[in-house]
């Protein structure tokens, strides 16, 4: 095979798959991507990879830092829910794994920590199978960093002499539970470019992790920097810029990017993310009287690429539902069935080629698909499957 020059647009869990992949297999890639993304604000858990992953998904699993257990995790939420899970990052506290007989959970001054609501959460979910109980520490934090956001802290703990002081509190509270305590959960905090987790676990004696966080901690930091080593490493080049056009030009694709840079190749995987910082939009016209009848808001791209086309269900949005776009009973979660902005995308081919425009040098993945699962295990492994089929195409 010669030697190809990938653009893969969009640096989430599937561009990253993807890049990663065709950058191992002697590709030349280059990965376009501006915004943070969903994946940025990923929470740690993995859903929809089920079954055995494949070795190329271990590998990557293992280079991002995300265990993927034999048997589905029990990881747990902010309020104390045991839920499972097919993977996840490798700094939360899985309790299958782990098998705690007690759970230590501190009580902090903080309004988004509750230890006390957390810790009765795992007793009413744990079914008999552990115990919880709260421990205070209220210095664990220093003053001007209780109202500091998770990801801000996890930053803060990437120093040494932080980590130390943080190891100490714990430490000093810790020691007249050290017979009993088999498990430390903690908030989204363990970390970022040094990852923490099992640092504190040997020093401290007792199984660490973290709960599944909400949006934009310390997991979703966590990604973003670990990809970046990852393309550093396999000499990915990356631009940072938003896509505004894709153009065919023969057999090779050329995108215009905000900056006003050309990047062309000959081939593209689109993996952008939907409507999360994606290229997936909704329109709204405040003078919508002004605007002409067939210019009205219907889903589209933010980008303009003549060979893709929107829409969900396997077909083309290309009729507004009402005088102003397509109806908020489709748009929104109702009880008549699935929400349209769970399946909206680009349209493709059985085998990932953009719909109505059989083109063997682009392929779609991800979040930008139609119609497929909106889950991080989805995107990765999706991301993987497109660039073997641009490969073999």
């Amino acid at each position: 095979m010669s030697r190809r020059d990938v653009i893969v647009l969009g640096a989430g869990a599937a561009g990253t798959a993807a890049a990663w992949h065709l950058a191992r297999s002697g590709c030349h890639v280059r990965v376009v991507h501006a915004a943070a993304g969903a994946t940025a604000l990923w929470n740690g858990v993995v859903d929809g990879l089920p079954g055995t992953p494949s070795p190329a998904e271990s590998e990557l699993l293992s280079l991002l830092g995300i265990c993927a257990p034999t048997s589905p995790a029990k990881l747990l939420n902010i309020f104390g829910i045991l839920r499972e899970a097919d993977a996840h990052d490798d700094a939360l506290l899985d309790v299958a794994s782990a098998r705690p007989a007690l759970v230590l959970v501190p009580t902090l001054p903080r309004a988004a920590w509750d230890g006390e609501a957390i810790a009765a959460g795992l007793r009413a979910h744990a079914g008999g199978r552990f115990d919880a109980q709260t421990i205070a520490i209220p210095d664990l934090l220093l003053p001007g960093e209780l109202a500091w956001p998770d990801g801000a802290i996890a930053c803060a703990l990437d120093d040494d002499a932080r980590r130390a002081a943080f190891e100490w509190s714990l430490t000093e509270k810790l020691a007249t539970w050290k017979n009993t305590a088999t498990a430390l959960l903690l908030p989204p905090w363990l970390g970022v470019s040094k990852p923490y987790a099992k640092p504190l676990e040997k020093a401290l004696g007792v199984g660490v992790g973290e709960v599944a966080s909400g949006l934009a901690a310390a997991a979703g930091l966590r990604f973003v920097h670990r990809r970046d080593a990852l393309f550093a490493h396999l000499g990915v080049e990356v631009h940072r810029s938003r896509c505004e056009a894709i153009d065919r030009d023969g057999e090779s694709v050329r995108l215009t990017l905000k900056s006003g840079e050309l990047v062309t190749g000959t081939h593209l995987l689109v993996a952008f993310g939907g409507f999360v910082s994606g290229a997936l939009q909704v329109p709204r016209h405040p003078a919508i009287s002004l605007v002409p009848a067939f210019q009205r808001s219907v889903p589209s791209l933010t980008l303009r690429a003549d060979f893709l086309r929107v829409g969900a269900r396997g077909k083309e949005l290309a009729i507004n539902g009402s005088t102003y776009g397509t109806t908020p009973e489709d748009l929104a979660h109702t009880l008549a069935g699935p929400a349209l902005l769970d399946a909206l995308g680009v349209l493709a081919a059985d085998d990932g080629s953009p719909y109505g425009s059989p083109l063997p040098f682009v392929r779609i993945a991800g979040d930008a698909l139609a119609d497929a699962p909106r889950t991080f295990g989805h995107a990765l492994r999706g991301g993987i499957r497109a660039a073997q089929k641009l490969l073999n195409a």
